[in-house]
């Protein structure tokens, strides 16, 4: 459900931002807030104001475009900078680093397995972990 005040498009990244009557409404997610990172996938559809519609949020997208990412199998990234757009570089700090998908294919009709995992901060390294315990915030 769509309850911000445009029409979210085909291909943006959402969260959930609330709920009404037993169902997610959700709006454009940016990492470049905790609240707003927490991608949960990709609108499939247009979903006017005050409308339902289809979110995937495990699964491959067709018909995207991918011709602006740097080439096949890359890390899609969610953007700090533009509301519901992806990219295929990690966002540095102080933004999060919410990883939505992989890029398949790159061209203007592509596809995007979409698994979103959850956002972390932009300076977690995870390299620098050098034990079995996952790193804290």
């Amino acid at each position: 459900m769509n309850k911000t005040a445009a029409t979210i498009l085909d291909g943006q990244a959402v969260y959930i931002n609330d709920a009404q009557g037993n169902r997610p409404t959700c709006a454009l997610a940016k990492a470049d807030n905790i609240n707003t990172c927490q991608t949960i996938g990709i609108a499939t559809q247009n979903i006017p104001v005050n409308q339902t519609g289809m979110v995937t949020v495990v699964g491959v997208v067709h018909d995207y475009d991918t011709s602006v990412f740097s080439g096949d199998g890359k890390t899609l990234y969610l953007s700090a900078t533009t509301a519901g757009q992806l990219t295929d570089v990690a966002p540095s700090s102080p933004n999060y680093v919410a990883r939505v998908g992989i890029n398949l294919n790159t061209t203007n009709k592509g596809s995007i397995f979409v698994n979103p995992n959850r956002a972390l901060a932009g300076d977690t390294n995870m390299t620098a972990n050098t034990n079995t315990l996952p790193p804290t915030q």
